[in-house]
């Protein structure tokens, strides 16, 4: 459980609401659930500085924006553009659709333009309501009589049910952490804890350690190197961990899964950071610091599942280190949401069991860790998640094979057989630091931080440092150097909130200075980010680029189109895909592709499929799609198949569409180079039947064992990212 530090400590202003919001829905939601099936245990983690904020929320000492701007009886036209842009900040199809009224003025909104003078005040009041409403969990508003009424009235609603609606958002807060210490007196979960404002503790250490897991990586201009700010994240993370749940914590989730091993050796000193019974973090960090696979068969599932399944013993110390599963985990994060809740659990369960089996009668019992977002998902799901959860722990509960646990109740059974000596650095998020370091805006924002606390340093060193301005400042030093900052500036995550989380950075970094009595530098009072880099281009040009397959491409591939595959969706990453980027491009004689991957290519076959929407005769959907990374991708009207088959290097095989999902191999082709991640074909436009003046479409698809793992566009971008005219250039 997760969000940043929303609160302005000189302040105390509130900047978003995503705590309250999500306490409202999801945070009281999960102890509920789970405290219907006795049987079932989990492992929940708390970041310190959401405790915080929830405690806040529930004693009433919180009040965001979107709080304010609800109550107020007659908002303002600003309000009202705010409004219009902020409140329909939920799953439409999942959420807003649940509510007709809230529906219609969706589609007001939607062909508004900005008109607010167009609207009576009903509509900003039904607005306020309704967008607050969507917000609490459904299981919540059914039996509580008060919300239920709101529910029926559907519209017209008064100043007083704005109230209504507002006052249950802080008393369902006040709910959720004595929700989570009955599941803890009953001995039914474990709370964990993460450092306290969810920094990235190798990049506390030392920014350096982002070159483990990406070698020759552009780093700030100023080096960031204070092992002592991660012990002091630690430090405050356990003290507020025992004043909130009791007893301090013994294990711990790492913001963003993010270790090294100089963060290992951290953790295992003595003193008031010692103490962790266990850390878990990504299966990536597994793989690369024993050097062994995970290998996967063409559905995911583990083929050496005691390499992953059990927890290793960090060097010589009495530290146990957890690897999560990540395909089962991201399959709850992203891929169950298109099930029947009864058919995912009963999948996840089958998966499980497919483990166990391949396991055989080897020294167990056998971990299988699932870490995952315990607030984001949902919002995806049907009806919050509640099918796909209560269908999980009632199958967990039934089975007798499989036995859920507390990570520390497991390693105090059965601890680690085997050792890692050199932990290599690296997240959840593709198993390296990129995230948060090694582009232009997010190193930016680094050597700003160095330099505030550098300055702040040398204001406390210099004397007459007043003790309580100094805490202030430190306080929100440690604020920034939280993740998420960083997140928002990372190129791959611009969803339309980067500037607002920009702001509030800068903010944290200008609050060290006016803390201090010092002046905030000019240069914090400007944006740190630029334009977004684009996610596509179309082709600007011919090109006749040599097929070399280089990790980077040449100057030859300059007028080519891309498409970069879409890793996020808001607050939510998945980490576990292989597909990067496509380049494509063309001449009067040539169809130019060229893939990049986050892994070797070398096992997959690469398939590129030709689309035409005028021809006379085609496919509706590539080659072997039946698995849901290929569902709901229609009629693409494809006439050619390019397959690249695994290992190939030299060749690929060209097969025609000839209807009703039948091909016909016709040729096989030389132009071929494979390397590494890096892919490049060229075929002849007249072995496609194609000419200058012909619209084309491409998909780019990844297959392994018959099945398709991935597919550019995938099916929730958008086809015709990839569709264009081989237009002769002048």
């Amino acid at each position: 459980m997760h969000q940043p530090f929303y609160k302005d400590a000189l302040t105390g202003r509130y900047s978003l609401p995503w705590v309250r919001l999500h306490a409202a829905k999801d945070y009281l939601h999960m102890a509920e659930v789970l405290a219907e099936y006795p049987r079932v245990k989990a492992t929940f983690n708390f970041v310190p500085s959401l405790v915080e904020q929830i405690e806040d929320y529930a004693e009433r000492r919180a009040e965001d924006r979107w709080e304010q701007i609800s109550r107020k009886e007659r908002p303002d036209d600003d309000d009202k553009r705010f409004m219009l842009e902020s409140f329909f900040s939920i799953s439409w199809d999942r959420f807003i659709r649940r509510y007709p009224r809230y529906w219609q003025i969706l589609q007001l909104r939607n062909n508004l333009n900005g008109a607010v003078d167009l609207l009576s005040e009903t509509y900003w009041r039904d607005l306020a309501v309704l967008f607050n409403l969507a917000w609490i969990e459904p299981t919540t508003i059914a039996r509580e009589p008060e919300l239920g009424r709101l529910v029926d009235k559907g519209r017209g609603f008064s100043q007083h049910d704005v109230d209504t609606v507002l006052d249950w958002h802080h008393r369902i807060a006040a709910r959720v952490l004595p929700a989570y210490h009955r599941l803890l007196d009953r001995g039914q979960i474990e709370v964990s804890t993460s450092p306290y404002f969810h920094p990235i503790l190798p990049l506390l250490v030392d920014t350096r350690s982002a070159r483990e897991a990406t070698p020759g990586m552009t780093l700030p201009n100023v080096l960031f190197h204070f092992p002592e700010d991660a012990r002091e994240q630690l430090r405050l993370a356990r003290r507020k961990h025992k004043e909130c749940f009791g007893a301090p914590p013994t294990g711990l989730w790492p913001s963003e899964g993010a270790l090294s091993h100089a963060v290992c050796e951290l953790l295992t000193e003595q003193g008031d950071a010692g103490g962790w019974r266990w850390a878990a973090t990504d299966e990536a960090l597994l793989a690369g610091s024993l050097g062994v696979a995970i290998e996967r068969d063409a559905d995911g599932n583990v083929l050496n599942p005691e390499v992953l399944y059990q927890p290793y013993r960090f060097a010589d110390s009495g530290m146990a280190l957890v690897f999560r599963d990540r395909v089962l985990s991201d399959r709850i994060g992203f891929v169950y949401r298109h099930f029947g809740g009864q058919a995912a659990a009963d999948d996840l369960v089958d998966r499980l069991r497919l483990a166990r089996q391949r396991l055989g009668n080897a020294e167990g019992p056998w971990l299988a860790p699932i870490v995952l977002d315990g607030e984001n998902c949902w919002e995806e799901y049907a009806d919050n998640g509640n099918e796909f959860l209560n269908a999980l722990y009632r199958r967990l509960s039934e089975e007798d094979d499989l036995e859920t646990v507390t990570l520390s109740e497991y390693v105090a059974a059965y601890p680690p057989r085997r050792s890692v000596e050199r932990l290599k650095a690296g997240s959840w998020i593709y198993g390296s630091l990129e995230t948060w370091i090694g582009e232009e805006e997010q190193n930016r924002a680094w050597e700003y931080l160095a330099l505030a606390r550098a300055r702040l340093l040398q204001w406390q060193v210099g004397g007459g440092a007043d003790a309580d301005a100094t805490e202030r400042a430190w306080h929100e030093l440690r604020v920034a150097e939280g993740s998420d900052w960083f997140w928002w500036y990372y190129s791959r995550n611009k969803f339309g909130q980067e500037a607002m989380f920009d702001q509030e950075f800068r903010a944290h970094l200008g609050n060290v200075y006016l803390a201090t009595g010092l002046p905030v530098p000019p240069w914090l009072t400007r944006p740190i980010l630029g334009d977004p880099p684009a996610r596509f281009r179309s082709p600007a040009g011919y090109i006749h680029p040599r097929l070399s397959s280089d990790p980077k491409p040449t100057l030859e591939w300059t007028n080519a189109g891309f498409l970069d595959a879409r890793r996020s969706t808001g607050a939510v990453q998945q980490g576990g895909g292989v597909l990067s980027r496509v380049y494509y491009g063309f001449n009067p004689a040539d169809l130019y592709v060229r893939l990049e991957a986050s892994e070797d290519l070398a096992p997959y076959s690469v398939a590129i499929y030709v689309r035409r929407p005028d021809a006379p005769t085609w496919n509706a959907r590539p080659r072997y799609a039946g698995d849901e990374a290929a569902q709901g991708i229609g009629d693409a009207h494809i006439v050619w198949e390019v397959m690249v088959p695994p290992h190939a290097t030299e060749r690929a095989v060209v097969a025609r569409a000839l209807g009703f999902d039948q091909w016909e191999t016709i040729a096989d082709l030389g132009e071929v180079a494979r390397k590494g991640a890096v892919l490049e074909v060229a075929v002849p436009l007249e072995q496609l039947d194609l000419r200058l003046g012909d619209t084309i479409g491409l998909i780019v698809a990844l297959e392994r064992e018959r099945r398709i793992l991935e597919l550019l566009p995938s099916v929730d971008d958008d086809p015709n990212e990839l569709i264009f005219t081989l237009a002769a250039q002048g």
